[in-house]
C-alpha cells in the first residue's frame, strides 16, 4: 500500500490539484504492454481510479542488466 496524502494535505480543498509522484518498478510478462488501474480509497468513502495504458514500444528504454 502507498500513502498519497501526507499531513499537510489535510485540507486539500475540493477541485483542488494534488500530484504525487512515485517511481514503482513492474516485472515484464508482456512485449505488448501493460494496461494500469490505480485506486484511492479514503477513510471517509470517497474512492478515484486512473488508468493508463503503457505501450510495449516503452520498453526498449527501460532495459535492465
Amino acid at each position: 500500500m502507498l500513502e498519497v496524502f501526507g499531513d499537510k494535505d489535510k485540507f486539500v480543498e475540493p477541485n483542488e490539484m494534488v500530484e504525487r509522484q512515485t517511481l514503482i518498478a513492474l516485472p515484464r510478462v508482456s512485449n505488448i504492454g501493460y494496461q494500469l488501474e490505480f485506486r484511492v480509497f479514503s477513510d471517509s468513502g470517497f474512492a478515484w481510479r486512473t488508468t493508463i495504458i503503457v505501450d510495449g514500444s516503452t520498453f526498449k528504454d527501460n532495459e535492465v542488466g
